[in-house]
């Protein structure tokens, strides 16, 4: 059994399997950030950005150092399902974030937006322990927007990087395009 797990171990790791986020290039591409906002998505990005052991989170931003400004975030909640006596049974919460990204005068995210929603059971029986769910689920669509925005600046930086490495063909005028389509 032990040699089973050992070899499925290997064949994994092999065929490049990795979770979400530890892969190659998936490591946050910048040494320092700044991280605006008061709410909870807004500080599980500083949360998660100040464990990073290559991170420096910054009270200021400086010229090369993105700022990640959370502009707006919110929760609502929406009736899913009603039982047959016409009680509510079921709720979605939704959990929307608005925010942009900026290195110096340049935006990575100019309006980025960050959608979720998750769905949970209502008991009209137990109405505190029912809020108390909806707490935990918006604290974890916080905790969950978070890594998305960060996968998000690492692809917009990534992206920048390679534009920048192979910036495209400068636009033609008209006269210039007939002239080129005549050689």
């Amino acid at each position: 059994m032990r040699y089973l797990l050992i070899v499925a171990t290997l064949l994994l790791t092999a065929c490049g399997f990795h979770l979400r986020g530890q892969g190659t290039g998936a490591a946050f591409p910048f040494t320092t950030a700044t991280v605006s906002g008061g709410g909870g998505t807004a500080n599980a990005l500083r949360e998660y950005l100040s464990v990073l052991p290559d991170v420096k989170l910054l009270d200021k931003p400086g010229p090369d150092t993105p700022q990640i400004d959370v502009v707006s975030e919110g929760d609502n909640q929406k009736v899913l399902t009603v039982n047959s006596s016409g009680r509510v049974s079921e709720y979605r919460v939704y959990y929307t974030v608005r925010f942009r990204v900026r290195q110096g005068d340049n935006y990575l995210i100019d309006d980025g937006k960050v959608q979720l929603f998750r769905d949970y059971t209502y008991d009209e029986n137990n109405p505190l322990g029912e809020d108390a769910e909806k707490a935990q689920l918006v604290e974890g669509m916080q905790r969950d927007a978070s890594q998305n925005i960060l996968r998000r600046i690492t692809a917009a930086a990534r992206n920048a990087e390679k534009i920048k490495a192979n910036p495209p063909p400068p636009k033609l005028s008209p006269t210039e395009q007939m002239i080129k389509s005549l050689q």
